[in-house]
C-alpha cells in the first residue's frame, strides 16, 4: 500500500469526516493525492459524500496491516495454542520425524479468526491428538513469545505461544506422530523444544517467557 494512502487513512482514523481541503493539507501536485483518494474509494477503504471523506469499516480493518504511527508494514505475530496433555503420569509429545533434524514439541495449533476459544480447544486437540479422547477443561499455564530460527540465524517462525494444561480422562486413537511418554523417556530425548523442558520437566518455568528456538526445520 502506498505511503500517501496510509497517511490519508491515518488522518481519517484520527479525525473522521474531513473535507478535501483539510484531509489533503500539506500535499502538493507531485503527490498526486487525487489519484490516491480515488484508489482508496475504489478499494472501499474510504467513502465520499459531497466534499466529505469518511473512513469505512474495511478502511479501519486495513490499519491492521501497518503501524498507524510510523506507517511501516506489519507482519502479524500469530497466536499458537500449545497443550500439556497428561495421562496417568505420562505426557503426549508431537514428534516431527520427517524434518531435517527430527524434534519433539507440544501438541499445538492456531485458533481460527472469529472463533470461540472453547470450540478451538476441541478442534485443535481433536486434530492434533486424534479422536475419542475425553479430558478436563484446559487450564492456562503460561505465555511464550517465541522466534524459531535455523542454525544460520534466519527467522522461520515468530509467534505468541500460549500453553494450557489438559488432564486426559480417557485415551482415544492417538495420531501416529503423537507419543505418550514418561518423564524418564522425555528426559532422554535429544532434540526437544524449550517448552517441553519448561512445562513437563519443570526447568526454568515462568508465566511469561521470551526466547529463540533454533531448529533446521527442513522437510
Amino acid at each position: 500500500m502506498h505511503t500517501i494512502q496510509k497517511l490519508l487513512i491515518k488522518r481519517l482514523i484520527k479525525e473522521n469526516n474531513q473535507k478535501y481541503s483539510t484531509l489533503t493539507e500539506g500535499f502538493d501536485s507531485d503527490d498526486n493525492v487525487v489519484f490516491h483518494l480515488k484508489q482508496l474509494q475504489s478499494l472501499g477503504l474510504i467513502s465520499k459524500t459531497d466534499d466529505i471523506y469518511t473512513i469505512t469499516f474495511d478502511g479501519i480493518k486495513k490499519t491492521q496491516e501497518f503501524d498507524i504511527n510510523n506507517l511501516s508494514e506489519l507482519i502479524p505475530k500469530p497466536l499458537v495454542i500449545g497443550f500439556v496433555c497428561e495421562y496417568e503420569g505420562k505426557y503426549i509429545l508431537k514428534s516431527h520425524d520427517n524434518a531435517k533434524e527430527p524434534y519433539f514439541n507440544l501438541p499445538n495449533g492456531r485458533p481460527y479468526h472469529n472463533a470461540k476459544l472453547d470450540d478451538e480447544f476441541k478442534r485443535i486437540l481433536d486434530e492434533e491428538l486424534g479422536y475419542g479422547f475425553t479430558y478436563e477443561s484446559p487450564v492456562f499455564d503460561s505465555l511464550h513469545i517465541k522466534d524459531v530460527t535455523n542454525t544460520d540465524g534466519k527467522l522461520i517462525f515468530s509467534d505468541a505461544f500460549v500453553v494450557y494444561n489438559v488432564k486426559l480422562r480417557q485415551l482415544g486413537n492417538l495420531q501416529p506422530n503423537m507419543k505418550l511418554l514418561s518423564i524418564e523417556e522425555i528426559d532422554k530425548l535429544d532434540n526437544r523444544w524449550k517448552e517441553v523442558d519448561m512445562h513437563i520437566l519443570r526447568k526454568k518455568w515462568k508465566v511469561y517467557s521470551e526466547y529463540c528456538q533454533i531448529s533446521n526445520y527442513v522437510l
